[in-house]
């Protein structure tokens, strides 16, 4: 290159939110095949949550912001997987990445999209950052009855190819 130069570098952001791929992995703890990193948090409800009392059940935890247009597109499909497969097993856990988000736009998020699974408030990054290592926004992480990861997605979940698949971990 030449001095004086500066390369372009491609937004990563945008190009991890546009590819809604699937990934073998987060962080160096998050990847398919190894436990799913537990965590508890509160819920807008109030009262915590704990991956670990979901054991037994099939979990798609779900990294969102109110500010990420991609998480709004795909939370109809989110509510629709959860109210079609809760009975057989599935737990949606959406985890706001509150830290750098504001609540009162939570609130009126989840209200507006009629959301009934539990809204989880990381409100100090922790899961979100440290555990997780989330990349890009929206991120999927679907964790089997055994609490191991089964599959990571960056991006907007493609639910109609991913439902008949989702009870079978």
């Amino acid at each position: 290159e030449q001095a004086g130069t500066t390369p372009e570098i491609p937004d990563l952001q945008a190009l991890v939110q546009a590819t809604s791929s699937p990934a073998a992995g987060l962080g160096s703890a998050v990847r398919v095949g190894s436990p799913a990193p537990d965590f508890t948090l509160f819920s807008l409800a109030g009262p915590p949550v704990s991956l670990h009392e979901q054991r037994g059940k099939v979990v798609l935890i779900n990294f969102w912001a109110t500010w990420c247009a991609p998480c709004r597109e795909e939370m109809p499909a989110l509510q629709a997987a959860y109210e079609k497969l809760a009975d057989q097993g599935l737990v949606v856990l959406g985890v706001n990445w509150t830290q750098a988000d504001y609540l009162p736009d939570v609130e009126a998020f989840v209200e507006a999209l009629g959301l009934t699974f539990p809204i989880l408030l990381d409100s100090d990054g922790t899961v979100s950052e440290d555990l997780y290592r989330v990349l890009g926004l929206p991120t999927s992480v679907l964790v089997g009855r055994d609490g191991m990861i089964r599959a990571v997605s960056i991006g907007v979940l493609d639910l109609q190819e991913l439902e008949p698949n989702l009870l079978a971990f």
